[in-house]
């Protein structure tokens, strides 16, 4: 999807930090902005209270790691209970 908006054959909806690289340098433009909600980061929503899979757990790890590193890249509540 995003090469077909970089090679000018259509539109892209990708997350902001995706692109930020092309939007600085203008090979993209945003467009549509004013239908685009701000999203505050990314989320994990997983069914299931008791029995967390061991491959989820794991993930959840490396998120939490990669947004205590990076607070500029990854964000939101990636806690392990659901709500």
């Amino acid at each position: 999807m995003l090469q077909g908006a970089l090679d000018g054959v259509g539109i892209a909806y990708v997350y902001e930090s995706l692109v930020e690289e092309y939007l600085r340098e203008g090979s993209l433009i945003r467009v549509l902005e004013d239908w685009c909600p701000i999203m505050p980061g990314f989320f994990l929503c997983y069914h299931g209270r008791r029995h967390i899979p061991a491959t989820l757990r794991a993930f959840i790890e490396v998120a939490r790691t990669a947004h205590h590193q990076n607070q500029d890249g990854l964000e939101g509540d990636f806690g392990t209970s659901p709500s």
